[in-house]
């Protein structure tokens, strides 16, 4: 899909396209998607474009923190999302705490939700990733089925 898009501008405006679209879907705000091509030094995350490469970079006051560099924009996409969809469940858990659990039970369900809403591959990949800090949090088989 980048293939057909000759600069790193042009790809880079497709990656915004396709984070925009995707936002949609989940309500995301704002405030917890990527800038573009630039940092706000913040440590809100940005995407970079270099010929074949997509990085998601995030830097803080000068420092590079994190760095992710990929040709596959289904990967960076989930990366991006994997960061929105956390902001965004703890954001909720916050406002939504359940009796008897913990902070990351209604958390861990919320971001599991969205991340499903987007993606049922990168949802999976997300169950895999927490692996046993889901039932560290109270989540269960049939917690998890319900998503």
């Amino acid at each position: 899909m980048l293939g057909r898009f000759k600069t790193s501008a042009e790809r880079l405006a497709l990656v915004a396209h396709e984070v925009d679209l995707l936002a949609s879907q989940i309500a995301a705000p704002p405030s917890e998607l990527p800038t573009y091509g630039r940092s706000e030094n913040m440590a809100r995350p940005h995407i970079e474009v270099a010929g074949p490469f997509l990085s998601w970079v995030v830097a803080e006051r000068g420092n590079e923190i994190d760095r992710k560099t990929t040709r596959d924009l289904d990967e960076l996409l989930y990366w991006i999302f994997r960061s929105v969809t956390a902001g965004m469940a703890s954001e909720f858990a916050a406002r939504n705490p359940v009796d008897g659990k913990e902070f990351r039970y209604p958390m861990f369900r919320k971001e599991l939700e969205l991340m499903g809403n987007l993606n049922q591959t990168w949802k999976a990949r997300l169950v895999d990733e927490l692996g046993p800090l889901l039932l560290e949090a109270g989540l269960t088989e049939i917690d998890l089925a319900e998503l």
